[in-house]
C-alpha cells in the first residue's frame, strides 16, 4: 500500500501523515481547515484502504474543492490533489517517483494515455505513441515524455510548476496512477505498457490432432458376412446330402 501525507499550505506547508485508517479534518479556532483528533467535530474524513484515498464530507458541509471541483459527499483522492475548503489549499502527497534508468530503451506504449483531471479539458484522453514530446498541452522545451521499459518517462527541463503526485521534478519514472501536474495543468497516467508481443509456440512442437471417433457398426460387417457364409454353407449341405 503506498503511503500518503497531507500538506497544510496555510500552516507553512505542515505535513500531516495519512496512515490506513479514517482521518478526520475540522477548523481550528482560526477558523483554518486542519487533522482533528475529535471526530466529532470533523467536517470531512479521509478513509485510507489498500483502495487509495477516499474523502467524505458531512452532509451541512459547503465550499470544499478538489482540483477546483466541488465535491457534493464523496470524492476519490490520488497523490497531487489539492483539497480546498473555504479558499484555504492541502495538498495530497503521494508515492514519490523514482528516477529512471540510464539508457532505457524506448518501448512502445501502445493502449497508454494521459487523462485530463479538472480544468476546461477534464476527462480528455492524450494518447502516447512510442515517444512523445511536448503533447499533451505544454511546451516541447518544458516537458518530454517517452514510454521506457518499467514505465514512462518524464524529463523537465524545469522543477518549478511540474509536480508528480505532489512532489517537484525534474526527472522521474511514471507508473498507472500517478498524477503529472505542469502550470496546473493535471494529468493522470492509465493504461499499462506493453509487455512485448506474445510468444508464439515453438515450431517443432505438434499441434494437438484429436482422433477420429469410432464407429462400432463398421466391426460388425465382417463378422456379419462370415455368418451368411456359414448358413449358405449348411443349407447347401442339406440339400446336398439331405435327398438321397
Amino acid at each position: 500500500m503506498d503511503t500518503y501525507r497531507l500538506r497544510l499550505l496555510h500552516r507553512n506547508a505542515t505535513e500531516f501523515e495519512l496512515g490506513p485508517g479514517v482521518h478526520a479534518l475540522g477548523i481550528d479556532r482560526a477558523g483554518l481547515p486542519t487533522v482533528v483528533e475529535d471526530a466529532h467535530e470533523a467536517i470531512a474524513r479521509i478513509s485510507v484502504d489498500h483502495r487509495g484515498l477516499w474523502l467524505r464530507i458531512r452532509e451541512d458541509v459547503r465550499g470544499l474543492h478538489v482540483n477546483g471541483r466541488p465535491v457534493r459527499r464523496v470524492a476519490h483522492l490520488r497523490g497531487g490533489d489539492c483539497v480546498f475548503v473555504e479558499g484555504e489549499g492541502m495538498t495530497v502527497l503521494g508515492r514519490r517517483p523514482d528516477a529512471p534508468p540510464r539508457g532505457a530503451r524506448t518501448i512502445a506504449a501502445d493502449g497508454v494515455r494521459l487523462r485530463s483531471v479538472g480544468g476546461e479539458h477534464h476527462g480528455r484522453c492524450f494518447a502516447l505513441g512510442a515517444a512523445v514530446e511536448g503533447q499533451p498541452a505544454w511546451p516541447e522545451a518544458d516537458v518530454r515524455l517517452a514510454a521506457v521499459e518499467g514505465g514512462i518517462m518524464l524529463d523537465a527541463a524545469r522543477t518549478e510548476g511540474v509536480q508528480v503526485n505532489g512532489h517537484a521534478v525534474h526527472r522521474a519514472l511514471l507508473r498507472t496512477g500517478d498524477q503529472i501536474v505542469v502550470d496546473g495543468r493535471r494529468y493522470v497516467v492509465e493504461g499499462h505498457l506493453d509487455a512485448g508481443p506474445a510468444r508464439a509456440a515453438p515450431a517443432d512442437v505438434p499441434a494437438r490432432v484429436e482422433p477420429a471417433p469410432r464407429h462400432s457398426g463398421a466391426r460388425r460387417v465382417p463378422w456379419l458376412l462370415l455368418a451368411a457364409l456359414l448358413m449358405a454353407l449348411a443349407l447347401a449341405g442339406l440339400l446336398l446330402y439331405g435327398g438321397r
